[in-house]
């Protein structure tokens, strides 16, 4: 699988980073550190490095990342903390007067035996999620990106949505979960919660994470069945990176009724000459 880009990709060495009141280093408790960020992009270039003549590519991609020469790979700690930064600086900016929802979607076929994750497309989920949306009758925007686990005792990957909404849609993302049956573990496929206005950068950083986790579901000592995460599996860690290196940072984004100018996210309403109605979808621009 190759990485592809176009004319919208995103440059975000480029983009200024945000004021303080929006700066993900001030508003989050322990946001990643540079150190951190270069420490997890070593552990993963060990990590591919054992691994297939495609892994061992984006291994030497991620080695020559550098100042002035950025690899800009979806999986490069060092990048996607500088897009982390940006994207969430956004957010707060868009978001900050506004009362938001954290949303969780989990659509259907979007589980993945261990070993086929490359059988996952993003643009595809991303697609079909955006026109249920406007069947909904979704008039703000939503913005998040795709995630996933690694579901231990079904032997698959869970492909899954984080996005942050207005609270002035709640009733059209509520008519959402007729589109969405239960999950096969029996859990709710949209899932939304109120966020506090002081958590809106947590909230913006995990829809914008950079790693993917193991659930591991057991029974307590009560008997009530539970779950923990984990690290994924050196195997399972090597086939999410190689998957999610071949897809540039903008195309596992979920961008609904933003546009991007330059180096900043804009609502539709606020887009000069724009020809979309505030609340369409927007434009597939930043994928």
């Amino acid at each position: 699988m190759s990485t592809t880009t176009d004319r919208r990709s995103f440059d975000v060495w480029r983009y200024q980073l945000p004021l303080p009141e929006a700066d993900a280093r001030l508003r989050i408790k322990r946001f990643e550190t540079l150190g951190a960020a270069q420490a997890e992009r070593d552990h993963r270039i060990g990590i591919l490095g054992r691994g297939n003549r495609e892994q061992r590519r984006f291994a030497r991609k991620l080695e020559r990342c550098r100042k002035g020469r950025r690899c800009k790979l979806s999986i490069c700690t060092m990048c996607q903390r500088r897009t982390r930064l940006w994207l969430i600086g956004q957010i707060v900016a868009l978001m900050a007067k506004d009362k938001v929802l954290f949303i969780t979607i989990i659509p259907d076929k979007s589980s993945f035996k261990t070993g086929s994750l490359a059988d996952a497309h993003p643009r595809r989920l991303l697609d079909r999620v955006r026109k249920q949306l406007t069947r909904c009758g979704i008039r703000g925007l939503v913005v998040g990106a795709v995630d996933g686990t690694h579901e231990a005792d079904r032997g698959e990957y869970q492909v899954h949505i984080h996005a942050l909404a207005g609270t002035s849609d709640r009733g059209a993302l509520d008519s959402l979960r007729s589109y969405y049956p239960p999950t096969p573990t029996g859990s709710a496929a949209v899932v939304i919660q109120p966020v506090a206005a002081t958590d809106l950068a947590s909230a913006a950083g995990y829809c914008f994470k950079t790693y993917w986790v193991e659930r591991v579901r057991y029974r307590a000592r009560s008997g009530k069945r539970s779950s923990k995460m984990r690290r994924l599996a050196a195997d399972q860690e090597r086939e999410w990176l190689a998957w999610q290196a071949g897809h540039p940072p903008e195309s596992l984004l979920f961008l609904y009724g933003l546009r991007r100018r330059g180096d900043a996210l804009c609502r539709l309403e606020d887009t000069p000459g724009s020809e979309t109605q505030p609340g369409c979808p927007a434009s597939r621009c930043a994928q």
